[in-house]
């Protein structure tokens, strides 16, 4: 999945677009790295394309444009998803069955999996996912369940009534969800409803949920909160989380397990 320059900014854009309403282009030049007539330049194919809207000092999401593009933020904090994903693929034990999330961070554990399966590290997995991607992935590999429903192209994955209808019929002894951002006053929340409900479904359903995180989706916000603590105690994320962070963690009850960088 190699991408361009552009691609990577466009995807890193969308992604702060997906956690908060409007995006100063202060902000962007921060985040981006770029001279503020670049980020104008991006804004206004954005806005072109349909994927947002150009505002005085910045840029506001389109709310009747999908936020989420899987192969553009695919290349955001790639190496730190890497790392989570991997960190979180050698969880697993041979004899167990686990959810996996749609994301761009659990295709990396979804590739683990696949890896330590060939390698004869692991055998005998029972896989469920609502992700397209991780299917593709796995299936040659082991046992994968596509729970189906409605079609999200964007996200390549499933979500809806009856993903939730077949995901409610399992008991996994773990569950891993993605999340779009988290806050310490909130909980782990996503853009979509439909995909923050069947992520919260499958942690009720799991003996032992996690959340793969980033750092950088720490004290973000996004549309809809799926789990304010209540099924969900441990988080994987990265080695850029601050010591102030995981105090606050530890204080909401959360377990962190910190992914060291991938090689």
């Amino acid at each position: 999945m190699a991408t361009s320059k552009a691609e990577r900014m466009r995807g890193a854009l969308l992604e702060e677009l997906g956690k908060t309403e409007i995006v100063s282009t202060a902000r962007c030049v921060e985040l981006l790295g770029v001279s503020e007539s670049t980020v104008r330049r991006l804004f206004i194919k954005m806005e072109e394309s349909g994927e947002a809207i150009r505002v005085f000092g910045g840029i506001r999401k389109n709310s009747a444009h999908s936020m989420y593009h899987f192969d553009a933020i695919y290349s955001v904090s790639q190496e730190a998803k890497r790392s989570i994903g991997r960190f979180a693929g050698d969880l697993v034990h041979s004899g167990e069955a686990i959810f996996i999330d749609c994301g761009t961070t659990t295709i990396h554990m979804a590739q683990r999996l696949a890896e330590r399966i060939q390698n004869g590290e692991l055998e005998n997995v029972s896989i469920v996912t609502n992700s397209l991607t991780n299917l593709e992935t796995l299936a040659p590999h082991c046992k994968a369940i596509l729970v189906g429903g409605t079609y999200n192209a964007e996200r390549k994955s499933f979500a809806g009534y009856y993903s939730e209808q077949l995901a409610s019929r399992f008991h996994f002894d773990r569950c891993f969800t993605g999340v779009d951002s988290f806050t310490f006053q909130d909980g782990f929340a996503t853009a979509d409803p439909d995909f923050s409900h069947l992520s919260g479904l499958a942690s009720s359903k799991s003996a032992d949920a996690y959340v793969l995180m980033d750092a950088s989706k720490i004290g973000k916000q996004s549309f809809f909160v799926y789990d304010r603590f209540e099924r969900i105690h441990k988080v994987i994320t990265d080695s850029s989380v601050t010591e102030d962070q995981l105090r606050e963690f530890r204080r909401c009850g959360i377990s962190v397990m910190v992914a060291p960088d991938a090689e």
